[in-house]
């Protein structure tokens, strides 16, 4: 396989109608989750102004906060997405590559 892969899970249990299962959750809680993962560009804030165009909700916008330049998009689950800029602009024909996760791990 050629890039990089991204494994989703299934929460067995989740498509149970009766509203019971307790082991699920967003993952952005304090001390709760895997983390998060990031998305690469050639400029965060012209992708910024396209996705929220598409009614993307953000966590932090990039200009908002200390870190300048760098934003969180929520996904339809409520993780967050990192959108951050690509090292050299121009090489990759993607509007968007998978760059990085983050993961917690608790000792």
């Amino acid at each position: 396989m050629e890039g990089v892969a991204l494994e989703l899970t299934h929460n067995h249990g989740t498509e149970n109608p009766d509203g019971d299962f307790k082991g699920y959750h967003a993952g952005n809680e304090e001390r709760d989750g895997f983390g998060h993962v990031a998305v690469s560009c050639d400029d965060v804030y012209a992708a910024c102004e396209t996705l929220e165009k598409e009614m993307v909700l953000f966590k932090k916008k990039p200009d908002e906060g200390r870190m300048k330049g760098l934003a969180f998009a929520y996904d339809p689950d409520k993780y967050w997405v990192e959108v951050v800029r690509r090292r050299t602009g121009g090489k990759i024909s993607n509007k968007f590559n998978f760059s990085q996760t983050m993961l917690r791990v608790k000792d």
